[in-house]
C-alpha cells in the first residue's frame, strides 16, 4: 500500500477514498478544509445528499433571489428582455464591448419562474447520478464547464453565424444537457450495470430536443454545445470517487476558485447597473405566463425605449455619455444611440471602450 496516498496527511492513519474525514483526527479528506466547511456546515441540510448537486441548486436559487430583487418580484414570471440584459444575461452586444463576464453570470439566471422551476428539477434528475458516478467535485467541473460553453456556444451561434448581434440567452438547461450526456456516456463505460441509467439520460435528452423543436425561443444552439462539452467530459474524466487526498485537494482548490470566480461576475454585474432602473415601468414589450399574456406591452410612442433614444439625441454634449449609454442599454435596438454614445466616448477621451462599441456598430452593419 502507498502509503502518501492511503494515510491521512495529517495524523497518518490509514484511510480509505469514501471516508470524508479522517476517523481518528477528523482532518477532512475530500478536499481543503474549506470546502469541508462549506458542505458539511454552510449547506443546507437538505441539500447535503448529493453536495455538489446542492451547491449548484443553491448558487442557481441565489441568483433568481437577486434578480427578483433587481427586477422586482412582481416580474419573477418573466423578466423582460432589458431586465435579463442589465442582470448579466449573454448579450452579443456586451460581449462585443468586452462584459465576458457574462458566460459566467448567464447560466445560473432564468427568465422567469416556470423556466427556473423545469431546469432545477432537472437538475435534482440528473446531477445525482452524475455526482454518484463521478464525484462532486467532478460533477461541479462537467455541470459548470457544460454551463458557461453553453453560452460560448449560443454566442457563437448567434452572433457569430446568425449576425444576431442583440441576441439574448440564459438559463442552466446548457448545464443540464451537460450532466445528461455526462451521465449517457460515463453510464456506457460502467458496464451492464449503467445500461437503465443510459435510458433514462438519453429519453430526458430526446425530451429536450424534442422541446426545443417545437418551442419559439429556446436557445438550442446552448443545449447542443452543453450536451457536447458534457459527452466529452463524460468520455475523459475518470469515474468513481477521486483515490488520493492530494487530487482532491487541488480539485478542491480548482472549485473554490472557479466559485469565486462565479460570485466575482455577479459582484461586477451588481456593479455594471451604476443605477439603472432593475426593470421598465413602460416596456414596449409586454409579459406573458405558460404563454398567457399577463401585462400588455406600452404603446411605442409612450414606451421607455423610445423616451430613452430621444433623451440621447436632445442631450447636451456634457450630459450626452451619461445619457446615451443609458440609452443603449434600454433600447439597443437604436443604430443613433449607440453612433451618439461612441462619439460622447471619443470626445470624452474613452478611446479603449470607444473601439469596442465600434465593434457592435459594424456588428449591426452601421459603420
Amino acid at each position: 500500500m502507498n502509503r502518501e496516498v492511503r494515510t491521512c496527511p495529517s495524523c497518518g492513519a490509514l484511510i480509505v477514498p469514501q471516508l470524508s474525514r479522517c476517523r481518528q483526527c477528523g482532518t477532512y479528506l475530500h478536499g481543503t478544509q474549506l470546502e469541508g466547511l462549506l458542505v458539511e456546515k454552510l449547506l443546507p441540510p437538505a441539500l447535503r445528499a448529493a453536495p455538489g448537486v446542492g451547491l449548484v441548486f443553491l448558487l442557481v436559487a441565489l441568483a433568481f433571489i437577486l434578480q427578483a430583487l433587481i427586477a422586482g418580484p412582481r416580474n419573477v414570471f418573466s423578466f423582460s428582455g432589458y431586465s435579463l440584459r442589465l442582470l448579466g444575461a449573454m448579450y452579443g452586444a456586451g460581449i462585443l464591448q468586452g462584459e465576458w463576464w457574462r458566460f459566467l453570470t448567464s447560466p445560473f439566471l432564468h427568465g422567469g419562474l416556470i423556466h427556473l422551476a423545469f431546469n432545477l428539477y432537472a437538475l435534482t434528475i440528473a446531477g445525482p447520478v452524475v455526482e454518484e458516478m463521478f464525484d462532486r467535485k467532478k460533477m461541479w467541473a462537467i455541470a459548470v464547464t457544460s454551463g458557461v460553453l453553453s453560452m460560448v456556444a449560443s454566442y457563437g451561434w448567434s452572433v457569430g453565424v446568425l449576425g444576431q448581434t442583440l441576441a439574448t440567452s440564459v438559463g442552466f438547461s446548457g448545464a443540464i444537457s451537460g450532466l445528461i450526456a455526462a451521465a449517457i456516456f460515463g453510464g456506457r463505460r460502467t458496464g451492464p450495470q449503467g445500461k437503465q441509467v443510459v435510458q433514462v439520460m438519453v429519453r430526458w435528452a430526446v425530451y429536450i430536443g424534442l422541446f426545443g423543436l417545437v418551442v419559439r425561443g429556446v436557445d438550442n444552439a446552448a443545449h447542443l454545445g452543453g450536451f457536447a462539452v458534457g459527452a466529452g467530459l463524460g468520455f475523459m474524466l475518470p469515474l468513481g470517487l477521486t483515490q488520493t487526498v492530494v487530487a482532491n485537494r487541488v480539485q478542491s482548490v480548482a472549485m473554490l476558485a472557479v466559485l469565486v470566480a462565479i460570485v466575482g461576475s455577479f459582484v461586477t454585474m451588481v456593479q455594471h447597473i451604476d443605477g439603472m432602473p432593475g426593470y421598465l415601468k413602460r416596456d414596449v414589450r409586454g409579459q406573458s405566463f405558460l404563454f398567457i399574456p399577463i401585462r400588455p406591452g406600452t404603446p411605442w410612442e409612450r414606451s421607455s425605449q423610445l423616451r430613452a433614444s430621444q433623451d440621447c439625441r436632445d442631450a447636451e454634449p456634457k450630459d450626452q455619455l451619461e445619457v446615451c449609454e443609458k440609452a443603449v442599454q434600454i433600447n439597443p435596438s437604436d443604430p443613433g444611440a449607440w453612433i451618439l454614445y461612441h462619439d460622447a466616448l471619443m470626445r470624452a477621451g474613452h478611446r479603449t471602450r470607444a473601439r469596442t462599441v465600434e465593434r457592435v456598430l459594424a456588428h449591426l452593419g452601421v459603420r
